[in-house]
């Protein structure tokens, strides 16, 4: 079981989260972005499955599970991305809280030949998708910013000519 505790954005917005996290083996990418979890709302997830290099991987097989404060909000399984790529909506979230993802890989090939499924089989790859603070952040730090700013200009000696 590989886990990723902490999922922001990469770009640093308040918009959304990305999290990658790899198999043991190193051969298959999982990274999810999400929306921000927020109480009411359902929270949409893209999936994405790569290999160690960036490219998409074809015929994934998986289950998906997501929980907030124990309460399971989706779960589905025995699925198959043909492109790498899948879209979710989890049931309205009960809080802001985190969300943990797990999505457990069955293999890699087309679904209806196992036998021949290769790749990682029966792990589980765990992501947190952590709710963004950007706005608060970016007001704190003007804030500081202005307070620097004022504190040296009150504190400064003004040279006698």
């Amino acid at each position: 079981m590989v886990i990723v505790q902490e999922a922001h954005g990469e770009d640093g917005s308040e918009d959304g989260d990305h999290a990658m996290a790899m198999s043991a083996d190193g051969s298959v990418a999982v990274g999810i972005s999400s929306g921000v979890p927020t109480e009411g709302d359902e929270l949409s997830l893209e999936i994405e499955f790569t290999d160690a290099d960036g490219n998409a991987i074809d015929h994934v097989n998986y289950d998906i599970i997501a929980t907030q404060d124990g309460n399971q909000v989706l779960s589905e399984s025995g699925l198959h991305s043909h492109d790498g790529l899948a879209d979710f909506t989890t049931s309205a979230l009960r809080s802001d809280s985190p969300v943990d993802v797990q999505i457990k890989i069955l293999g890699l090939g087309l679904p209806d030949d196992q036998a021949n499924w290769e790749g990682p089989m029966g792990e589980t790859i765990s992501v947190q998708v952590v709710p963004e603070f950007g706005q608060i952040a970016m007001m704190i730090l003007a804030v500081a910013i202005v307070s620097i700013v004022a504190v040296t200009a009150r504190s400064k000696v003004i040279p006698r000519l």
